[in-house]
């Protein structure tokens, strides 16, 4: 069946937009999947052992300098993990571990005591705001 002249070109147009449409939703679905996230340990001490998720794997650090700071791109709903401890201290100590998703604070965990570790986790994009919580200042502690 042949359609009017007119309606062709309409038919034709009417592809070319679906497709377009089409393409542009495929798109943005890869865009939405990949999610910027933040590690951040501060405490009062000037070291921490960590354990960090990272889109490669996993990475230990020991004696890591505070406070740290790590961004990563991870996708939609990949393990996301920061653990870290303030085993070589001989005093007690607080020790607090922030995930920071696309600009949001979406876990927040501290621990205080001798030998403590405090951990963060969850999946990238899955988190919502913790209410209240604001992004640790990076600033390094005084130390005696």
């Amino acid at each position: 069946m042949r359609l009017p002249d007119g309606l062709q070109f309409v038919a034709v147009i009417a592809e070319i937009v679906i497709v377009v449409i089409f393409l542009l939703g495929l798109l943005g679905g890869l865009v939405d999947r990949e999610v910027e996230i933040s590690y951040i340990v501060t405490g009062d001490e000037p070291t921490a052992n960590l354990y960090v998720e990272t889109p490669n794997g996993s990475e230990e650090h020991e004696r890591q300098p505070l406070p740290f700071k790590v961004t990563y791109k991870f996708q939609k709903d990949e393990f996301v993990k920061i653990s870290a401890g303030n085993f070589m201290a001989d005093k007690p100590g607080t020790i607090t571990c922030t995930i920071v998703a696309d600009g949001k604070v979406v876990h927040q965990a501290s621990s205080t005591g001798e030998n403590v570790r405090a951990s963060c986790g969850g999946r990238a994009g899955s988190g919502k705001p913790v209410p209240g919580a604001t992004i640790p200042q990076l600033t390094t502690p005084a130390h005696p």
